[in-house]
């Protein structure tokens, strides 16, 4: 069986003849895509960047890393990685050496550093960079952008690498989908959001990467599917999400799967996920993920009338986004506490719900009464209910609350 490797022209066939210490990271790169013995993967991915299975060469460290990465090793990987870059000779005589800083990049951003993330990944992409490398660096640009709120420089980067229309077959597509997907989530296109994570998925399977630490795709596209109303369809990629992260074991992975299950329920079962959640993503030191996941529990948290626990909450999420220095997480900090500050957020009955998600996403009065099989008019009286709970005018103005919907 081949295996995946993001950034790689090819995938390495397992067994084949290669150095040492590459067989050994590209069998826990192996692990890691399959979601096997997560233990074993981190074993051999230290053993091979501290020189215990030979000589180091660029694709052992690459693989190496990457296995660290999934395996929710961050900080450790951060430590190897850096070891090796300043002290090992082969490095300064390495061709692609300045592609190693990919690598530097995503580890910045996982602990939520997006704005030094970016900075790495915008220079790699200004210089040399081979076409194999290059749609994994705009993914992973796309990305931080993102969770950095710099929407309008995300688009323009998919557009002029020509990833904003049909992504034909290309090095780590599936990476590119679930970053187009994200970008398309944050703007309020739940349906096209959707279509690119279940594609990014559908191309994982082919590769035989089912760990959702590689790609989170079922749990992004879990929450578009909640946007749109398919409840069942948010149940079911989530049961299936945890499922497997449970088995892999990071407490990353776990710890987001089960703040998508929190999401997703309700009364006391979600505030059990989500408080389980937030220990685990605390324990990855996954700040970005932690300060977000905060400010969710405390929106869920002000709607049920606990104020002084959501403000907690929001607190904790502030001291976080101030050692980022992440201006975006502490204005939806801001504009979380003036809700506080305002009251509970309007509730909304099951049915108002689904119409607004769908018309928050741009789905016109036709469009949503043939999706939930209605009549046009009934469209028309909940929307009309919608608009007179939260104080707004139309569509435009209803979009910028999808998140409380």
């Amino acid at each position: 069986m081949a295996v995946y490797i993001p950034g790689s022209r090819w995938s390495l066939r397992r067994g084949a003849r290669s150095p040492q210490a590459v067989s050994v990271s590209a069998q826990a790169i192996f692990l890691a895509n399959v979601g096997g013995d997560r233990a074993a993967a981190i074993d051999a991915a230290v053993r091979v960047l501290r020189g215990e299975e030979g000589p180091l060469n660029f694709d052992s460290l690459w693989q190496a890393t990457l296995a660290l990465i999934y395996s929710g090793q961050a900080t450790v990987a951060t430590d190897l990685y850096l070891d090796v870059v300043r002290n090992a000779e082969w490095v300064r005589c390495e061709p692609r050496a300045n592609t190693l800083d990919m690598l530097l990049a995503r580890l910045r951003s996982l602990v939520g550093r997006y704005e030094e993330a970016s900075q790495l990944l915008r220079s790699m992409l200004t210089g040399t960079l081979s076409n194999s490398m290059r749609p994994m660096a705009v993914a992973w640009l796309t990305e931080a952008l993102v969770k950095n709120g710099n929407l309008a420089e995300a688009d323009e980067l998919l557009r002029q690498n020509g990833f904003d229309e049909a992504i034909d077959d290309i090095p780590d597509r599936a990476l590119v989908l679930a970053a187009r997907g994200d970008l398309r989530f944050a703007q309020h296109r739940y349906r096209a959001a959707l279509d690119d994570y279940l594609t990014s998925g559908r191309c994982l399977d082919v590769l035989h990467v089912t760990n959702p630490a590689v790609v989170p795709w079922r749990s992004r596209a879990a929450f578009a599917a909640a946007r749109l109303g398919h409840t069942r369809v948010a149940g079911r990629l989530a049961v299936r999400n945890l499922e497997l992260a449970r088995r892999w074991g990071s407490p990353s992975t776990v710890g987001q799967a089960l703040g998508l299950q929190g999401h997703l329920a309700e009364g006391a079962d979600g505030d059990r996920l989500y408080e389980e959640a937030i220990s685990l993503i605390e324990i990855a030191q996954d700040n970005g993920e932690l300060a977000r996941m905060l400010i969710d529990f405390a929106d869920l948290l002000q709607e049920r009338g606990r104020t002084s626990e959501s403000q907690a909450r929001l607190t904790h999420a502030r001291r976080i986004a101030g050692r980022l220095n992440n201006t975006v997480l502490i204005d939806e900090i801001d504009q979380a506490e003036q809700r506080l500050a305002a009251g509970a957020t309007p509730k909304l009955t099951r049915q108002e719900a689904k119409i607004a998600r769908l018309a928050a996403a741009g789905y016109s009065n036709k469009q949503i009464a043939e999706q939930l099989f209605v009549t046009i008019r009934t469209v028309e009286f909940h929307l009309t209910a919608t608009y007179r709970k939260f104080d707004v005018v139309g569509r435009k103005q209803l979009a910028a609350l999808a998140h409380r919907l």
